[in-house]
């Protein structure tokens, strides 16, 4: 598995990624993942995204989960337009100061 980790906050799991490159991944050994299946059907959205969306904060405040799920709940947006909403709202939760990546990825079944 990849993911993205500080040299700071490595542990002895991590292996550091070759010094030549300075690539910012690190390899994770013994990481549990499962597969799992889902019935999708027409009208079903799929939103993924990274802890920068649900920990975003204003102070003491976290975004968090279930905002999204409003968004979601209240949204009849494009995949497109899905990802916009939840950007737009979480760079306005934070006074347009993100203070982590943000990746947000939509799927809707057609």
């Amino acid at each position: 598995a990849l993911a993205t980790r500080s040299p700071c906050c490595a542990d002895e799991t991590a292996r550091s990624p070759s010094s030549a490159n300075q690539a910012r991944w690190w390899v994770l050994d013994d990481v549990d993942l499962r597969d799992a299946k889902a019935e999708l059907e027409p009208g079903d959205t799929v939103l993924v995204y990274t802890d920068g969306v649900n920990e975003a904060r204003r102070g003491r405040e976290w975004f968090g989960d279930e905002r999204v799920r409003e968004i979601l709940t209240m949204s009849s947006h494009s995949a497109a337009a899905l990802v916009d909403v939840v950007l737009q709202d979480v760079l306005q939760f934070e006074g347009n100061h993100p203070r982590d990546d943000i990746a947000i990825v939509a799927l809707q079944v057609t």
